[in-house]
């Protein structure tokens, strides 16, 4: 087994930690708020542009699981239109479920809203076909 050297946190390092612990509710409550946002925003999006695709409100999570079954495609299908047609990187759900994740994406949302916006309508464009 190889050694590695012990390195030590910077000064910086060490201010922001103790200031993360020490003054940091404000802005994580600002960030749970948003984050928050975000989720209300892509679930509302989708019952508005594309309620076919079943989407569940997480509970402790920042990650929504979009159920794409009833678009009667392929998990490969599904694949193809998000992430070579719309060029959104989602996370494919036989990575957590090879037997029956064929037809779920995964997406995370801690980004600013504004990135969310165009993944959404990007992935909307290219399921038009699916009423």
């Amino acid at each position: 087994m190889k050694d590695y050297p012990m390195t030590m946190p910077t000064p910086f390092a060490i201010a922001g930690q103790i200031a993360a612990y020490t003054e940091g509710d404000e802005w994580m409550e600002q960030v749970c708020e948003y984050i928050e946002g975000n989720l209300d925003f892509v679930i509302d999006f989708f019952a508005r542009e594309m309620p076919w695709v079943k989407i569940a409100k997480p509970e402790g999570t920042y990650c929504l699981w979009l159920d794409f079954t009833a678009s009667g495609l392929s998990g490969d299908e599904i694949h193809d239109r998000i992430y070579n047609k719309a060029n959104v990187l989602l996370q494919d759900g036989t990575v957590h479920d090879p037997i029956e994740g064929h037809c779920f994406q995964r997406m995370c949302v801690p980004c600013a809203r504004s990135v969310l916006e165009t993944a959404c309508k990007r992935i909307a464009k290219e399921f038009e076909d699916i009423k």
